[in-house]
Order: structure tokens, then C-alpha cells, then sequence
């Protein structure tokens, strides 16, 4: 992911102009802050406005959003990508450093199917002779209910689902 975001001195903006620049979220809130500066100056401003965000992967950044955090928010997408825009809409908590470290411990995995989680979920947490020995008439994983194990599951992990991608997070 390469978040940016559309910045603007606020005068001009309220003067009805549409002048401001794309800049790349992604990078040490000091640099960040340097660049909206200089927007500013040009403007001889000293407030900003966002105007608009792209690849911040449907994660909300207000148009007063404080730049430092919008800093960390953007460097987390860059590094983790999506899943951490899933968990960051979900359980966003106080502060961004809080968010990261808990989708450092929470994140579990990513997938293109429920089942393909449940099916490495099984593969991992099961003897794996047991789930693949014969029986007469297939293997032991042939006669497991997906769709139950998957309920029982639930009630552990939060799954989530968006645009064909499974995210898996520890409850």
C-alpha cells in the first residue's frame, strides 16, 4: 500500500480553491509535517485541511487529522497492508503505537477462504496422521463438518471478510 493524502492550506480552500497537493502519508511525521509546511508557506497559512486519502485501505482520516498520526497510520499500511486496515477499523484503540502492538500479538493470518483458514487451523492444531489416515471410504478430514468447526472457531478468532480476502484475528 502507498497511503496519501490530498493537503491544502485552509484559507485557500475557503477562499474556494482547489490547490493543494498529494503527498505520500508514508514516511516519518517530521518529513510529513515539512511538506505540509511548505504547502502553508506558499499560502502563508498556518492551518490545513485534508481533503482526501487514497490506499489507506477504508480506514477514515478526518481532514484535521494530527499529521504525526496520520504518519504512523500510513507507515503501519505500508508495512502490514491490508490486515491492518481490517484490524484498525475494528479495533482501533487509544493511541496508533496501542493498535500496533495489539495487531502484532492478534493478527493471525490471511486468507482466501474461511475454509482454507479452517482447513490450516486443522493442519496445524490437529495430528495431521490422524486427520489424513485411510478409512474405507476416504480419510478421517473427509467426514469433518467444515461449516461446524468454522461456528466453534468464531467464537475464538474474528473473521473477516472483504473483497475476496479472509482476515483472521485472535478474540
Amino acid at each position: 500500500m502507498r497511503p496519501q493524502i490530498f493537503v491544502q492550506s485552509l484559507g485557500s480552500f475557503l477562499a474556494g480553491n482547489i490547490d493543494g497537493e498529494w503527498l505520500d502519508a508514508a514516511q516519518d511525521a517530521a518529513d510529513l509535517w515539512s511538506e505540509v509546511e511548505q504547502i502553508l508557506a506558499a499560502h502563508e497559512d498556518e492551518e490545513y485541511i485534508i481533503l482526501d486519502i487514497n490506499d489507506f485501505g477504508g480506514i477514515d482520516i478526518d481532514g484535521y487529522e494530527d499529521i504525526g498520526k496520520v504518519s504512523q497510520i500510513a507507515l503501519a499500511l505500508e508495512e502490514h497492508g491490508k490486515p491492518f486496515a481490517v484490524f484498525y477499523q475494528h479495533f482501533q484503540r487509544e493511541t496508533v503505537d496501542e493498535t500496533l502492538t495489539d495487531y502484532e500479538d492478534l493478527y493471525f493470518g490471511s486468507y482466501t477462504s474461511e475454509a482454507e483458514f479452517v482447513e490450516e487451523y486443522l493442519d496445524n492444531f490437529t495430528c495431521s496422521e490422524v486427520m489424513n489416515a485411510p478409512l474405507m471410504y476416504g480419510k478421517v478430514r473427509d467426514f469433518i463438518d467444515i461449516s461446524r468447526v468454522k461456528n466453534v472457531l468464531d467464537s475464538e478468532y474474528f473473521i473477516e471478510e472483504q473483497n475476496g480476502e479472509v482476515y483472521v484475528f485472535v478474540s
